[in-house]
């Protein structure tokens, strides 16, 4: 697949784009910030979505993904476009940051994420949109382990108060277990696209797949489970586990794992798998 000409047809249907919502979930309406618009690359239906580079768009991600689903799409672009060179602010990640990002974003939602100044460049996308998805047995032994020891945590009681507390709860739960593979806690901040993202949860060792593995934690308050969080954080991490608590529910937790050899890949399992 040529992703330079599909990127170009997208830059020039990105003219006629209108407003989109902003992800998934009931609350997300359509918004200035997420715009989008259809086009056709050999015969074949793509959307585009574009978003600032700014904090109340980090969900473009999402937006995408719900318009070419919406749309029934083979395919979409994302183009993230950059703030004004005057403010300081534009696009700060590596260049195999974006990398692993773009393959991801492929890979797993059939997404080309590209940011908008890159594009004028001519470094527009990095990754390899044939690279085969990468096997993750290494990944599905630990976070079965992992499942396992949450489900002794439910029912809570007491119910966790905010998300600071479930974060902590199960952050002490994958650390037990992960630490039984050899892995220790490192830093949880890394370098996204306009902000600097902190991880609920980091850890690494030096032997073994994946090296380094992380975790996201929502509680009532953000049950929409963005994709784009999960994304970001492979771009940093080769696997990582998403936990969702509802505490207003029978069941505890509803689990979203995701993870990638050399993060190349992503696999999902649950009831809130990707759609």
């Amino acid at each position: 697949m040529e992703s330079t000409a599909i990127i170009a047809a997208a830059f020039a249907a990105k003219q006629n784009a209108v407003p989109v919502p902003g992800g998934f979930g009931i609350g997300m309406a359509r918004s200035s910030h997420f715009k989008g618009a259809e086009f056709t690359h050999v015969d074949t239906k793509w959307v585009v979505c574009t978003a600032p580079m700014l904090s109340p768009s980090f969900r473009l991600l999402d937006a995408t993904v719900r318009h070419r689903l919406e749309k029934n799409a083979f395919g979409a672009v994302a183009i993230l476009r950059a703030r004004p060179r005057s403010d300081g602010h534009g696009p700060s990640p590596s260049e195999a940051y974006l990398r692993r990002f773009q393959q991801i974003a492929w890979t797993a939602l059939q997404v080309l994420w590209v940011l908008e100044e890159h594009v004028e460049l001519g470094r527009q996308f990095l990754a390899d949109v044939n690279q085969p998805l990468v096997g993750a047995s290494e990944f599905d032994e630990l976070a079965n382990e992992i499942d396992g020891e949450l489900q002794q945590l439910s029912p809570w009681s007491p119910v966790p108060r905010n998300s600071n507390a479930a974060e902590h709860k199960v952050r002490d739960v994958v650390g037990r277990v992960l630490a039984r593979h050899g892995y220790s806690r490192t830093t949880g901040r890394y370098a996204g696209f306009w902000r600097q993202p902190i991880a609920d949860g980091i850890w690494s060792r030096t032997v073994g797949a994946p090296v380094t593995f992380g975790m996201e934690v929502k509680l009532n308050e953000d049950q929409e489970c963005p994709l784009c969080q999960a994304v970001e954080l492979l771009g940093h991490v080769d696997a990582m586990i998403y936990v969702r608590v509802r505490s207003e529910s029978k069941s505890n937790f509803d689990r979203v794992r995701y993870g990638g050899q050399g993060k190349e890949a992503i696999a999902a399992r649950g009831a809130d798998a990707v759609p």
